[in-house]
């Protein structure tokens, strides 16, 4: 993977905004299969409510630790997608909101497996300019595998630090 597909750094605010998400703590060899059934459950639950997505899905980890970089541990997740209103949650499906805070963000193009190289260098440039990584990320999909080539698949991942 060259530098390229990481397109620039730069840091900012999220805001807070209304969600449908499903939470969970999930094996990293089990994360497309739980990825993909829970955007199915939210897009079904959306379509019944008479609702859409407001935005790209995403999905946040709260453990961004180094344990869970290496690819063996339990990913403590979120699923879901921001929704232009508060709604009512359903079973697993819950209604929340994206945590609002200082960022640091970046846009990746390219296959899943490359984002390791993307968060890499965000961390980099949060020690590099005296910031400390809350450990919590989100990441925004928008575009997915089943509509273009790995290689053009382009997400947005968000650091929180303060």
């Amino acid at each position: 993977m060259s530098e390229e597909n990481i397109l620039q750094i730069e840091s900012g605010e999220q805001l807070s905004q209304p969600v449908l998400s499903i939470k969970a703590k999930v094996l990293e060899k089990d994360l497309p299969k739980h990825v993909e059934k829970s955007y199915e459950k939210i897009i079904s639950y959306l379509k019944d409510q008479g609702e859409k997505p407001n935005g790209a899905p995403f999905i946040a980890y709260y453990n961004i630790e180094a344990e869970n970089l290496r690819g063996n541990g339990i990913w403590d997740m979120e699923v879901g997608f921001v929704v232009s209103k508060i709604l009512p949650g359903k079973g697993e499906i819950k209604a929340t909101v994206i945590l609002e805070g200082n960022t640091v963000s970046c846009f990746y193009k390219g296959a899943y497996p490359g984002l390791g190289k993307a968060y890499s260098r965000l961390t980099e440039w949060i020690n590099k300019n005296n910031y400390h990584s809350l450990n919590i990320s989100y990441e925004y999909f928008y575009n997915s595998p089943a509509d273009v080539p790995e290689e053009e698949l382009l997400t947005r991942i968000v650091l929180l630090i303060k």
